[in-house]
């Protein structure tokens, strides 16, 4: 991205290879409060500019940012309301819906609180850039409980505290990169008061505080920070010298809070390149660390291809002793919703809850591939998902009109519908189904045959079957009984049930019983003769009556 000859570093598609993982945690998880009503800014919207919507909005409202690049410097003025993108766990939406806080005398903030404003009000989703002031280019906080999460804050330049300023409410899931301090806080400046906050599952990459021929920097990550930070990365960060050579903390400076399951790796400053002045980090992995602590350590993390700048390298190799390394958080995920803790290795580390150290916990995904034989549906749909390895995931076959269930092969068997299957190992499961069939019963009365045979056959439902009957000699086809009646032949049957059907045969008709046929025997011969003769003499007599009689 670019604007002017200045260019926006951010990772290609802002992580795009994450999506699936961070659309997998629900929109539900951002706690965002019940809402009055939701106003939409953008092409179609109810507002052009964003500012005209929060001028508009209530306490309690919902403002819903569309993609596009807003060049307009945003101010809350105390609201408790919801302002994010579309969607904030989509790191290409994050990545487009941009806050351009470009102002013309460098002295505006991109996004600034009043101070007032709770953990109700939350700022989500946003590319936050270019924006420029005394105190807070990105977002000046104004001691502010507001809750920040899930956006990419970069490129922002404050004299003190570049990305953010005294900010004390939840900050958690944010890219912070490539911000300026010119003196204090390159990433983030907390403040010299008490409050506090919690900073957690962040990157905070490539910042710096001081500026190398004019002033001394101190912090390039965090400066004055005084709220409980865990979880976090801090990578390549840096205080310079300037002409004193003085720069000092560059990952963190005069932070008091406490700091656990951190990784603070390759920042750099003259005096404490990792840390200056600040309480014992715990449970972290730390550059040419001496600083004590419990449980920390000095490996390399092995971060993903050991990146230059692009976030999404910033996940854990399956090598790094960062894994299980940590101390248990409760209710905490990573930065990329994946939840905590994941068990991803059999050395005893860290506290034994498996926690990572570092903004990512690292997965192991099993791939389940699902696949159908005959009509019907699986559910996960047919085709590879992946899931965490030990995890159970239920899967249920749905037949097509006319179809059964009829059992699993591959990671399952049996006819269990819906079955669980446990993610131990890459799986393949396919559900069978095949055609209802219905039972036709024939059998025979009297004397003969059908076709098809008597006896039990299936077929598939809907099928239509002809029956033939035929006779024996002496023997007539009368009748059907049973699923038909009638005399029909042959007879067609639908089978949209069982069905049972007899042919009844009945002898035919014949002289009765105890006769003899009489036989006149051949022409020409004597018994011949004597028929011929008795047919004569009988109508003769006939003829004779009726002359009588007339």
């Amino acid at each position: 991205m670019t604007r002017g000859n200045r260019i926006l570093h951010r990772p290609a598609s802002f992580g795009a290879h994450l999506i699936c993982t961070f659309i997998a945690v629900a929109l539900a998880s951002l706690a965002f409060v019940a809402h009055a009503r939701q106003i939409t800014v953008g092409p179609g919207g109810d507002y052009a500019r964003i500012q005209d919507a929060i001028n508009a909005a209530s306490r309690g409202d919902e403002i819903v940012v569309s993609p596009r690049t807003y060049a307009e410097n945003i101010h809350f003025h105390g609201k408790n309301i919801v302002l994010r993108s579309t969607n904030p766990l989509d790191p290409d939406v994050v990545d487009s819906t941009i806050i351009d806080g470009t102002s013309p005398n460098m002295d505006t903030p991109a996004v600034t609180f009043s101070g007032t404003e709770s953990a109700d009000c939350v700022l989500a989703g946003f590319c936050i850039a270019y924006g420029a002031a005394e105190y807070g280019g990105g977002i000046n906080g104004n001691e502010t409980r507001a809750t920040i999460r899930y956006n990419h804050i970069t490129q922002n330049f404050g004299r003190v505290g570049g990305g953010l300023y005294r900010c004390y409410g939840l900050i958690e899931g944010n890219y912070i990169d490539w911000n300026f301090a010119a003196y204090e806080g390159g990433a983030m400046w907390g403040g010299y008061g008490t409050d506090s906050g919690v900073f957690q599952n962040n990157i905070v990459a490539y910042n710096r505080a001081g500026y190398p021929t004019m002033r001394e920097g101190y912090g390039g990550g965090l400066s004055y920070y005084k709220g409980t930070m865990q979880n976090n990365t801090f990578y390549k960060n840096g205080a310079s010298d300037g002409p004193s050579r003085d720069g000092k903390g560059g990952g963190f400076y005069l932070c008091s809070g406490t700091i656990r399951n951190c990784i603070i790796w390759k920042n750099d400053a003259t005096y404490g390149s990792q840390l200056y002045d600040c309480s014992t980090p715990s449970f972290s992995c730390i550059s040419y660390s001496t600083y004590g602590g419990s449980y920390n350590i000095t490996l390399d993390p092995k971060l993903v291809n050991d990146p230059p700048y692009f976030f999404e390298d910033f996940k854990l190799s399956v090598d790094s002793p960062c894994i299980d390394a940590g101390t248990g958080v409760s209710g905490l995920g990573d930065i990329q919703g994946e939840p905590r803790p994941f068990d991803g290795t059999n050395t005893p580390r860290g506290d034994g809850s498996d926690f990572d150290i570092g903004a990512d916990e690292f997965v192991i995904w099993q791939a389940l591939t699902t696949a159908v034989s005959g009509s019907g549906a699986v559910d996960p749909s047919a085709g590879t998902h992946h899931y965490m390895k030990g995890s159970s995931v239920s899967v249920s076959a749905s037949p097509s009109s006319l179809w059964r269930f009829d059992h699993w092969e591959g990671g399952l068997s049996g006819s269990t519908n819906p079955a669980t299957i446990t993610m131990d190992s890459d799986k393949t499961v396919k559900a069978v189904f095949k055609k209802i069939t219905k039972r036709l019963v024939i059998s025979v009365e009297g004397s003969g045959t059908t076709n098809p045979p008597a006896g039990t056959h299936h077929y598939d439902v809907g099928t239509t079957v002809s029956i033939t009957a035929t006779a024996d000699q002496g023997w007539s086809f009368t009748r059907w009984q049973g699923a038909v009646f009638g005399d029909t032949n042959p007879l067609s049957v639908t089978m949209d049930d069982n069905k049972e059907l007899t042919a009844v045969f009945e002898q035919s008709q014949g002289p009765g019983p105890g006769t003899q046929p009489f036989n006149c025997g051949s022409k020409g011969g004597p018994a011949y003769a004597c028929c011929a003769l008795l047919i004569i003499v009988v109508g003769r007599r006939r003829r004779a009556r009726r002359s009588r009689r007339l």
